[in-house]
């Protein structure tokens, strides 16, 4: 009830579809309170925030790095890959330099499986040399493009041989079409921070987390 009147309070200090600090307009931003799928920019934004709480926890600062969406764009570009083996694309080589120097042992990140229009979680093992995701809605299909293209790069730029793991993540179950935008972040902050995993019962509760 709480969370509820502050979000009531939030949103009558927006102003109609404006531009907000945090780079979302304002109508976009508060589908976080609908029963919509979240947007582009709202993952950036929530993961940007766990990020911070990544960045805190000393514990987990030096071996564990969240990405945003800017990962999966660069390696969605490739078409086969030798794209991917290359030095030639400046975020890549950033992150790959940045798991390299730091003794990073996990990367973490949410993509887009397009072809379904669902969110996923994904974990790149460092120490395991695995990839695996979580799918709260155990789909019977996997998400193809992004574990080869994924795998291109970890095998390309690391010259180790990483292994598929499939659908292994620990996360909630989720019973709607909209929610997987939520469930792929609080996979990623169940897993690395230790946060309640996400029930259908916290599903309001939830997305007025994020919006306040």
């Amino acid at each position: 009830l709480v969370a509820a009147d502050e979000a009531a309070q939030r949103l009558l200090t927006l102003g109609w579809d404006v531009q907000l600090a945090a780079g979302e307009r304002s109508l976009q931003f508060a589908r976080a309170i609908s029963d919509r799928m979240v947007t582009d920019g709202m993952m950036d934004i929530m993961i940007t925030v766990l990020e911070k709480r990544i960045s805190a926890t000393r514990r987990l600062a030096s071996r564990i790095i969240l990405v945003q969406r800017a990962f999966m764009i660069e390696i969605l570009k490739a078409e086969r890959a030798e794209d991917l083996k290359d030095a030639k694309r400046p975020y890549l080589t950033a992150l790959e330099r940045k798991v390299k120097e730091g003794g990073v042992s996990e990367l973490w990140f949410t993509a887009l499986w397009e072809e379904q229009i669902h969110w996923l979680a994904f974990k790149c093992d460092f120490t395991a040399l695995t990839l695996s995701y979580g799918d709260p809605l155990g789909m019977s299909g996997t998400p193809h493009v992004i574990i080869r293209k994924t795998l291109w790069w970890l095998q390309g730029r690391f010259n180790k041989s990483f292994r598929d793991k499939g659908n292994i993540l620990t996360c909630g179950t989720q019973n709607d079409g909209t929610s997987c935008g939520f469930i792929a972040t609080n996979t990623l902050a169940h897993n690395t921070l230790g946060d309640d995993i996400w029930t259908p019962s916290l599903k309001i509760h939830d997305r007025l987390h994020w919006f306040n």
